[in-house]
């Protein structure tokens, strides 16, 4: 099962050629959707009810909504109450499916019957109702995802963070690290003015590039600082290259700001 993960920045995606009319959606982070949702589950839907609500979509007034309630069954979660088993989800559909108007809002749909799972990031709305963390509008671009991509689709879903995620990361140094990875020291070897440690990897807590990291792969650090020790740990990773993503390092060179929460595995 995994989460996935983002293929563009705010800023690269102000830099695109946008269609006349083309609407803007905002991009979370993998550390907002972490921090924001009160809820972070993986589910398998039930039943599918209408309210006979109508619910407003400001980022797209043209489109007409009416509310809908899921019934999930729960498989796993990664924030919030373990001991759940069932959960209620309260989103939006089209009024008349047939009459979506142009750059419409991108909303969740389940099929019971197809027996698919899917990765929720969810809030407690203010009348206690669980919502989309990302909003009503557009919550199948980051909220609502199939945990199983698409056979025809050629992203990589990057794994979910272990159950105990928000825990295994340092805030302050994951706002500054492009790539936060959970990772296992494997081997290390030395150069004149960078190391070069081994890892494998474990999770996937944040990622802000465009780049899938292999099973394997190396993380530099300064010859002269600490770099990842023997064990499993958090590593905060910035670009070894400012104009690749190929090769990485710890952020600052360092142990120091670039690993946490390191362990014996």
């Amino acid at each position: 099962m995994r989460i996935p993960l983002p293929v563009l920045t705010a800023l690269a995606a102000l830099m695109l050629p946008f269609p006349a009319g083309a609407r803007l959606t905002r991009h979370w982070s993998d550390a907002e959707l972490l921090e924001k949702s009160d809820l972070i589950v993986v589910v398998l839907p039930l039943a599918v009810a209408d309210t006979g609500e109508s619910v407003p979509l400001p980022e797209t007034p043209a489109a007409k909504a009416v509310g809908v309630t899921t019934r999930f069954a729960v498989h796993a979660v990664v924030k919030g109450d373990r001991g759940l088993k069932e959960i209620t989800l309260f989103h939006a559909r089209l009024a008349d499916a047939a009459a979506s108007p142009p750059n419409g809002p991108l909303l969740a749909e389940f099929d019971p019957a197809k027996k698919d799972l899917w990765l929720l990031y969810l809030a407690r709305g203010t009348d206690g109702k669980l919502v989309p963390v990302t909003g009503q509008a557009d919550p199948a671009l980051q909220a609502v995802v199939p945990v199983k991509p698409p056979r025809d689709s050629a992203v990589p879903v990057p794994p979910p963070p272990p159950p105990a995620a928000e825990s295994q990361i340092d805030p302050d140094k994951a706002a500054k690290a492009t790539v936060v990875l959970q990772v296992q020291y494997l081997s290390a070897s030395g150069s004149d003015k960078y190391g070069w440690t081994k890892v494998r990897l474990l999770h996937v807590l944040k990622n802000d590039s465009r780049h899938a990291f292999p099973e394997e792969f190396e993380i530099a650090h300064l010859s002269t600082e600490p770099g990842i020790p023997d064990g499993i740990c958090t590593v905060y990773l910035e670009r070894y290259r400012a104009d690749g993503d190929d090769l990485w390092k710890l952020l600052g060179g360092s142990a120091k700001q670039g690993v946490s929460h390191s362990r014996k595995p």
